[in-house]
């Protein structure tokens, strides 16, 4: 007969030991270790890794940089802004000097184009302005009481002159900050009288400052005044070199400028296939092809950065 079987006494396994963070532990020592041991090539990598990723983040701070420079200083031109101005000659066997606008063509412009918010005929010329015993050759613009929300000129002092003093010839002006600096200096201008040549006129106000442009053209350098009195008592004319011409919100500027071309080749009867003898600038197309140029330069010193850090990478590599 066989003896009965004891049962055998449970035993529970013994608990698993962490040896995970024991590990994780002993590597970091290790790496410490070894980082102190060698700290000339511990601080070469260091440097290699802090060069490479440094040149990529300047590089491409530059570029986008750039373009928003481009897309602020094309802004302060105006806003939805097209420049409608003659051209110097017209082409063909028997080259002709290209006559200039009238006030009936922005009047034209005004009435039979949709979709604007503001319209400043002008004309200018370079002149020099006295006061005292100061001078400064600038340039003295005849327009509209519209020009300063189209070109978006603010008064800083005194006032602009109104729409009653746009047509008439009373000779009154407002002067540009660069004007304002070299003939009055820290004086209050409004009130003076300058002198336009051989015209006196009196300043009324001084227009808010908005620096160089992006062409390298000084905004603040100018002289404003009515339009009428420039064209009778300065040029002599009731020539126009300029029609500045304000897209209203929304609306296309590439369309308004189709339809400014159509309106003045038949205005100024230029037969089909027959070259423009002005030219319709658009300021939002200029922006995008400048914006397009600044983007491919911030493309190209991305594309440089990334050269610099593989050969950095490349030298830590060496170093290791």
């Amino acid at each position: 007969m066989q003896p009965a079987l004891l049962p055998r006494p449970t035993t529970r396994p013994a608990p698993a030991r962490h040896t995970g963070g024991i590990m994780l532990g002993e590597t970091l020592l290790m790496a410490f270790r070894e980082v102190r041991r060698n700290a000339l090539r511990s601080f070469l990598t260091m440097l290699g890794v802090v060069i490479g990723v440094g040149a990529v983040i300047v590089l491409v701070t530059l570029g986008q940089g750039a373009s928003a420079k481009v897309k602020s200083d094309i802004s302060k031109l105006g806003e939805n802004l097209l420049i409608v101005s003659t051209g110097n000659f017209r082409r063909g066997p028997s080259s002709t000097a290209a006559h200039p606008f009238q006030r009936a063509d922005a009047d034209a412009i005004s009435q039979q184009v949709n979709g604007l918010a503001g319209i400043a005929p002008s004309a200018g010329r370079q002149m020099p302005v006295v006061y005292g015993n100061k001078n400064w050759r600038t340039t003295v613009t005849g327009t509209t009481d519209q020009f300063f929300s189209v070109r978006g000129y603010g008064v800083a002092s005194g006032r602009a002159f109104t729409s009653s003093e746009a047509t008439s010839a009373r000779p009154v002006c407002l002067v540009g900050q660069t004007v304002r600096n070299e003939l009055f200096g820290s004086q209050d201008p409004v009130g003076a009288v300058v002198r336009l040549g051989r015209v006196s006129c009196e300043v009324i106000g001084t227009l808010v400052p908005k620096g160089e442009a992006s062409f390298g053209q000084d905004q603040d350098d100018l002289v404003l005044m009515p339009l009428v009195a420039f064209q009778r008592r300065i040029s002599g004319t009731n020539d126009i070199n300029n029609i500045y011409v304000s897209a209203a919100p929304g609306r296309p500027t590439s369309l308004v400028g189709s339809q400014i071309e159509a309106l003045l080749r038949e205005r100024r009867h230029l037969a089909p296939g027959e070259d423009n003898d002005f030219m319709v600038r658009d300021m939002a197309e200029i922006a995008a092809t400048m914006a397009s140029t600044t983007g491919a330069l911030a493309a190209l010193l991305g594309a440089i950065a990334g050269v610099s850090l593989l050969v950095g990478g490349i030298g830590i590599m060496n170093i290791m």
